[in-house]
């Protein structure tokens, strides 16, 4: 199963979450992007509006007021729709989770005690948990998915983000959560690594697992809202250059001609 963005509204209807709410501040977030974008091309209005030859280019140039500003004000809509979606269920991912926490932590605990036999260095005992755990929380979340209730639901669009983002950067993510509070630059005894153990066992790993898989899928979703802006703002940023360039040469050639004029008139 791979995660669908209209899942997401489907869950949130589901959880009794306001997706008017949601939809209205990411009216908000585009308001705010138009109206800024308009203000600061009315401050800088004499760059973009530099003298062009043809009356087709002038145009254009002040279509970029137009085209600029919606551009700003609908991509501000698209950033404000996945930010409060991801908000709304990073939210509703720890209250459901929460009660499996318990359970995955003791789980981990027990999972840990071979390889603290093992005498293994921080780095290599940080592999293997992660392993370890990966399994757990995929073979937890499973489990969790095929029931029928609310929270069922919320884990199966969990399982899906999951998926989504491959096995790799699952791993990734749970090491970086255990590199936090195990660091692989330092030298543990048998001891001071159980104490560790303990640390992560207490930490709601879980719901840490399932809130970083949200924030990561999500954060793809807003790095190319922002790849597809700057592709758009490509066009005007590229016409408006070629013009202060174009402007900047007929400038030189007729002081050019000017300072020949002068020298010739003495």
């Amino acid at each position: 199963m791979h995660f669908n963005i209209h899942d997401c509204y489907e869950l949130l209807g589901a959880l009794s979450l306001s997706v008017i709410s949601i939809v209205m501040w990411a009216l908000f977030y585009g308001f705010m992007a138009l109206i800024t974008s308009l203000v600061l091309m009315l401050v800088f209005k004499g760059v973009i509006l530099v003298k062009r030859k043809h009356t087709a280019l002038k145009v254009i140039s002040i279509i970029h007021f137009i085209i600029v500003p919606i551009a700003f004000g609908y991509f501000g809509f698209k950033w404000g729709l996945i930010h409060n979606t991801e908000n709304e269920l990073k939210e509703a991912s720890a209250k459901y989770t929460k009660p499996m926490n318990a359970g995955f932590d003791a789980a981990i605990q027990i999972a840990a005690g071979p390889l603290l036999e093992k005498n293994l260095s921080p780095n290599d005992f940080i592999d293997s948990l992660s392993s370890r755990v990966f399994i757990m929380f995929t073979g937890n979340m499973n489990a969790s998915s095929a029931k029928k209730s609310v929270g069922g639901k919320l884990t199966g669009v969990g399982l899906g983000i999951t998926q989504s983002l491959g096995t790799y950067a699952v791993k990734k993510s749970i090491r970086e959560i255990l590199e936090h509070t195990i660091r692989t630059d330092h030298d543990y005894t048998k001891d001071m690594m159980n104490k560790k153990v303990a640390e992560i066992s207490n930490c709601g790993l879980f719901s840490k697992i399932a809130e970083m898989q949200i924030e990561h899928f999500f954060c793809k979703m807003k790095r190319g809202v922002i790849i597809l802006l700057s592709i758009v703002l490509l066009f005007p940023i590229a016409e408006i250059s070629i013009a202060h360039i174009l402007h900047n040469k007929t400038t030189y050639k007729e002081s050019l001609s000017q300072s020949n004029a002068e020298t010739k008139e003495m």
